[in-house]
């Protein structure tokens, strides 16, 4: 689900091993072009080259690579990541000037905003509404206040001001979104920090 895989350390050097380097994180198009020409096709080739072959043909790079061939990844974990905005959009079966249509589409956004906001504990200073015309023009109109909000029919009623100050309703429209954003800073009891561990490959 999600597109995850969960890889038991027993699996890591199969996985590992079968990895073609374009799927190696840091290797772009120009740097898989390099291990390609080299002769180093998946993971398992990255190994066996060793780190100085490595280090001789991408420097540093290199030295990541053959360390990540190896299971081993110095980078740290982020359990958590801070949420900037919360939202929800959805496009349209077909294009409409429909305001009522409109109105009742947002009385829907909001409400699944709204849960999605109670879900992370989150209330939002600022109320975005996005537009997305016929033509794919896009327009966002947003409003900031002093107090938080998060509650459905509070986001609702800033949508529909918002959606007043845009064409919709005289131009076709295709899709409507509703984001919130500028939450309030609050310490995180639940952060952790996390650490890498190597994969016992051997």
């Amino acid at each position: 689900p999600d597109g995850l895989t969960v890889v038991s350390p027993d699996r890591a050097r199969e996985v590992i091993d079968a990895l073609p380097v374009g799927r190696f994180f840091s290797v772009g198009p120009v740097t898989e072009k390099r291990l390609l020409e080299a002769g180093w096709k998946t993971g398992k080739d990255l190994h066996q080259a060793g780190p100085q072959a490595l280090e001789r043909i991408l420097g540093r790079q290199g030295l990541f690579l053959y360390g990540l061939s190896d299971g081993f990844d110095p980078r740290p974990v982020e359990a958590r990541r801070e949420t900037r905005s919360v939202g929800a959009e959805d496009t349209f079966q077909r294009d409409t000037t429909d305001i009522a249509w409109m109105r009742g589409f947002l009385a829907t956004l909001a409400a699944k905003v709204a849960d999605r906001l109670a879900q992370k504990n989150l209330e939002g200073r600022t109320v975005t509404l996005k537009v997305k015309f016929h033509d794919f023009r896009q327009v966002t109109r947003s409003r900031t206040f002093d107090e938080t909000i998060g509650n459905g029919e509070s986001l609702l009623s800033v949508a529909l001001d918002l959606l007043c100050e845009t064409d919709a309703g005289r131009i076709p429209v295709r899709l409507l979104g509703i984001q919130v954003s500028h939450f309030e800073d609050a310490p995180d009891p639940d952060r952790e920090t996390w650490e890498q561990l190597e994969l016992p490959l051997d």
